[in-house]
């Protein structure tokens, strides 16, 4: 085989492993921000600005989401293993029935987002904002959430467990059992806990690292 013809059979064998995503869809979802049951795997939307999308049932399995913008987006049902989504603006969005095993939402604004019956086994939140984020009957695995806000976050139904650390902002978060928990660390200690109805909270150890127990250890 010529050496020309050999590479071209080598680039196209590194394309086809890095992206394998259906380009069509691809072009729907930036075009029209609608993409239902679309296939996105390995997509390279680091950056995108995508506002009011609705990607429900679509299968993002290892893209890069990196620094994205996707306030209110409907993500119903996405699949979103391995997904990448540090740094990226998540606010009001509808992660319902999701599958996020081995997820990074790294640094990112999850503000009054909805995470109910997700899968978010071995997922990592460390340094997001999960702040009034309602995780009601998601599943944890090692899931960490260190340094995060999770003031008034909802973890009711849930099993597994969660990984904090002694910055993570456990204030007013409603646990698995539904009652009002404030573990006063790095931020709860400034904020008034009288309000959640749970005065004598629970101080953390300098420096130690926590796991709390949300619910059922299955």
């Amino acid at each position: 085989m010529k050496k020309s013809n050999l590479f071209l059979v080598i680039l196209a064998t590194y394309h086809l492993t890095t992206s394998s995503y259906n380009p069509e869809h691809f072009k729907q979802l930036i075009k029209t921000r609608i993409c239902k049951k679309c296939d996105l795997t390995k997509a390279m939307l680091q950056g995108y600005n995508l506002p009011n999308a609705d990607v429900e049932g679509t299968d993002f399995t290892g893209a890069n989401l990196t620094g994205t913008q996707f306030p209110h987006a409907n993500f119903k049902d996405a699949i979103l293993d391995g997904v990448d989504f540090s740094s990226s603006l998540l606010q009001h969005i509808d992660f319902t029935g999701i599958k996020a095993r081995k997820t990074k939402f790294v640094n990112t604004h999850l503000k009054y987002s909805k995470f109910i019956n997700a899968d978010l086994t071995d997922a990592n939140f460390t340094s997001s904002t999960p702040y009034e984020t309602d995780f009601n009957g998601s599943t944890f695995h090692e899931t960490r959430f260190d340094h995060a806000d999770m003031y008034k976050a909802i973890l009711r139904n849930t099993s597994g467990n969660i990984i904090t650390d002694d910055r993570t902002n456990i204030c007013c978060t409603v646990m698995s059992n539904g009652t009002v928990e404030s573990l006063m660390g790095y931020k709860c200690g400034h904020q008034e806990t009288s309000s959640c109805n749970r005065p004598d909270s629970v101080f953390y150890q300098d420096g130690a690292q926590q796991t709390v127990y949300t619910g059922r250890q299955e």
